[in-house]
Parts: C-alpha cells; structure tokens; sequence
C-alpha cells in the first residue's frame, strides 16, 4: 500500500482488499470538508471512478460553502482550533466479485472548535460501490442516512476541552 494525495491506495483484487479500501476511504473522505477544493479533487481523483470524482467534488463543494454560512464556517474565519473527524465502526459486505464490491458501513463524525460551536456527534450507514479499475480498488458510488444513532451518556465536553483533548490524538489512517 502507498498513498497519493493522502490517500492509501493498492489494495488487493479480493474482500479483504475491497473492504480495506472502503474503510480508509472512508476515514480520508470525513476529512475532505475542511481542505481546500484543489485537494479536495486530488484526494477524490486517488480513490473513485472519474463519475464519482464529478458528482462527490460537486457534493463537498455545496457542502462546504453551507457550513461556511454555520457555526463551523465562523470558527474557521476566526482562526479557531476546529476539529472535524468522522470514522467507521463497522462493517458487512453485501455483495462481492472480483470486480465490484458493495460494502455497508456504519460510521461516526465528530465537529467542535474552540470558537464556540460545540461538540456534535453524528451517526451515519452507508452503502457503498467499489469497482476495480486500473489496478485497484476505486469508489463508484456511495449513499448515506442517519443512524442508527445510540443514547449518548455523560456530560458533554466545552468546545475547547473537547477539542484540545481530541486534537492531542492521531486519527486513524489506514486499516490493514
């Protein structure tokens, strides 16, 4: 495995490698928001066919200049330490060959900065197609709904205790 434009790649024609592929593409997407729209395409460009490069930098486009608008956009101009991290949980693979898999996951997204906008959690199932092309494992499209969501115990953490306790850890990187 090596990565381009942060994102690993050369994943292996089978399961293991299809899902493998789906769970750090997962990580490197859940970041993609905050990164400036140049990367943004580089990073889709290493992971997904040329039609979900088009319809996902289009999605992330819309969806940046919407939380540029919220609470999230107003920290990031102010400067504030933002944190924006989203991961799987699990997975199932619903369908397999040697050239398409199609993969549910179940993942979590976390957002906080220091300037005020609170700690928020998110839950999401995705479903997602994989196709092998050119040698590797590429996304070729990929449709998401909330939860399930669980009761979430305990007090909630301020802004900037949040995010500076979070902020000392790595996120994940790549699954094996």
């Amino acid at each position: 495995m090596r990565a381009v434009d942060g994102v690993p790649v050369g994943y292996t024609r089978s399961r293991d490698g299809a899902t493998a592929a789906l769970l750090n593409y997962s990580v490197v997407l859940s970041r993609l928001l905050l990164d400036p729209p140049e990367r943004r395409r580089a990073a889709l460009e290493a992971m997904g066919t040329q039609a979900f490069v088009a319809t996902t930098a289009d999605q992330l486009d819309r969806a940046r200049r919407a939380a540029d608008r919220g609470p999230l956009g107003e920290g990031l101009r102010a400067g504030a330490t933002t944190l924006y991290r989203g991961a799987p949980v699990g997975y199932r693979i619903v369908r397999y060959s040697d050239r398409e898999a199609v993969i549910e996951t179940w993942a979590f997204g976390l957002v906080a900065n220091t300037a005020g906008l609170g700690p928020q959690m998110t839950f999401q199932t995705a479903t997602s197609t994989l196709r092998f092309e050119d040698g590797d494992w590429k996304l070729a499209a990929s449709t998401s709904r909330p939860g399930p969501t669980p009761r979430v115990t305990g007090d909630v953490s301020a802004p900037r205790d949040f995010v500076d306790a979070i902020g000392r850890l790595k996120g994940l990187r790549f699954a094996p």
